[in-house]
């Protein structure tokens, strides 16, 4: 059945007037207000919003129900809600290529399922030019509701599965209301088309007694999900996510959580030190590429040496920041002692504590690469000293060059960034961990290291690397709203 909605420009003037943004109004009158008419013409229903008044507006009681009102987010910026959005629909296909945080993790937090964030958004499941519906035959796709209570909005999650009216799952709403309102958008649809005089007085005598029993079987739902709400709405639950803070800017790396209203952030330190060791084995690659071609050799030597260095030392501070948040996830009994062990020690001790004493050989990969890694970062080039040495060969040439280029190299850079994941996959699946997402194969070969955007210059004309995030086109209209609705009534 089409749908054709009239008189917009009202919804701004009465947005204005109330301090309710217009397409909380719009949700409002839907659910709440009979302003639709059968067009015979065009066996169309009409909901005209020019016929709606302030006054009929504030005369509705509070709490009020939505069965299909917008889905909200909260604690988050639009652009972090953008890329996560992003992050999170690529997950589903199967394409983790960021390394650590989508929506998902903690889902109260950013999608409310209690009382909602002064600082929210409107989840844009609708797009620009999609044709007009008319949202009070369904239900909230997302298997949420909202409430609008005289402290502010609330969102619950009503429904489990709920991506079609057939599949609807609830544990609030009754099955019986569920079938009926299958039953009646059947009965809406199956309105045929007015040819004659008899027929029009048929269709719209029909269509008038089957939107009457809508209204009779949301007003059921509706009690049901008030119901809810007043037992949930003072629980802790109801609180876990809301903050009155504004949200910070998040990045890829970063996860947050509500303690007490305030907004924490964690960074994941170790996927920023990876994707600089990577970047910077690449460097090392391109320039071993000029080394072997014979062109300003002693220039790119050096570049080579200097990339390397960086892809080791921070392929090392990578390890060692990661078995640090290792024990403290895992073995938080042992914080005193994180402070005093061996870096190698730890990567030894940690997965014996955990009932995996044989997780590492010493005279086996991966081992015996970490081994060479410490080693290079800690006696070539921490802990260098200051002496002459002889030159070591060089490799793809029949030079001589300086004994660091031994170590700094670009295959040593390649065997610090292959030992860094080698190691991280061992020490999950050993003690039954999922490995974490920047070592999967499919961030390690996805957009996210970037690999194919460095290019060797000369470190006085390199510009700073650009990386150019994935996006997710979504309507410009999602917006934040840093004040809780008013109380008109």
């Amino acid at each position: 059945m089409l749908v054709n909605k009239l008189g917009v420009a009202q919804l701004q003037i009465l947005s204005e007037s109330l301090g309710l943004p217009p397409w909380l109004l719009e949700a409002i009158i839907i659910e709440h207000l009979p302003r639709r008419r059968y067009d015979l013409d065009k066996a169309a229903v009409v909901i005209d919003y020019a016929l709606v008044s302030e006054p009929l507006l504030q005369s509705l009681s509070r709490p009020s129900v939505l069965l299909n009102g917008p889905l909200l987010m909260h604690n988050v910026t639009p652009d972090v809600a953008r890329y996560r959005l992003f992050l999170g629909t690529a997950a589903m296909l199967g394409a983790r290529i960021f390394p650590v945080a989508t929506l998902a993790e903690h889902p109260f937090m950013s999608i409310p399922d209690g009382k909602v964030s002064p600082h929210y958004l409107r989840f844009p499941h609708r797009q620009e030019g999609d044709p007009d519906i008319d949202e009070k035959r369904g239900l909230n796709i997302f298997g949420y509701a909202l409430v609008i209570d005289e402290d502010g909005l609330y969102q619950w999650q009503i429904a489990e599965e709920a991506h079609s009216p057939a599949s609807y799952r609830s544990a609030v709403i009754p099955v019986q209301q569920l079938s009926e309102l299958g039953r009646l958008n059947a009965a809406l649809d199956a309105i045929p088309f007015p040819n004659t005089d008899a027929d029009r007085a048929t269709c719209a005598s029909e269509f008038e007694a089957l939107y009457k029993e809508l209204e009779q079987v949301r007003s059921m739902m509706r009690a049901a999900v008030l119901k809810y709400h007043l037992t949930n709405k003072g629980t802790l639950e109801a609180l876990r996510g809301y903050s009155e803070q504004e949200p910070p800017e998040l990045t890829a790396v970063d996860q947050f959580t509500v303690r007490q209203g305030t907004i924490k952030v964690r960074t994941f330190i170790e996927p920023l030190f990876f994707r600089a060791a990577h970047r910077a084995m690449v460097r090392a690659n391109a320039a071993r590429d000029l080394v072997v071609s014979g062109t300003q050799v002693s220039i790119y030597i050096a570049e080579e040496i200097e990339a390397a260095a960086e892809a080791i030392a921070l392929s090392a501070m990578c390890l060692e920041a990661y078995i640090n948040g290792f024990a403290q996830d895992h073995l938080p009994q042992l914080d005193d002692l994180l402070q005093t062990l061996d870096f190698k020690a730890k990567w030894r001790l940690f997965p014996g504590l955990l009932g995996h004493p044989d997780c590492f050989a010493r005279d086996r990969m991966p081992y015996q690469g970490f081994n060479d890694l410490v080693r290079w970062r800690n006696h070539v080039l921490v802990h260098y000293k200051h002496e002459f040495s002889a030159p070591a060969p060089l490799a793809g040439r029949q030079q001589m060059a300086t004994h660091v280029h031994h170590v700094c190299n670009a295959d040593n850079a390649q065997r610090a960034i292959d030992t860094v994941v080698e190691m991280v996959r061992q020490i999950t699946t050993c003690c039954g961990f999922e490995p974490p997402d920047w070592v999967q194969d499919t961030v390690l070969n996805g957009g996210w290291l970037r690999a194919e955007d460095l290019a060797v210059v000369p470190r006085h004309t390199r510009h700073a690397d650009e990386v150019t995030l994935p996006t997710l086109s979504i309507r410009a209209d999602m917006q934040t709203h840093p004040e809780e609705p008013e109380d008109n009534n």
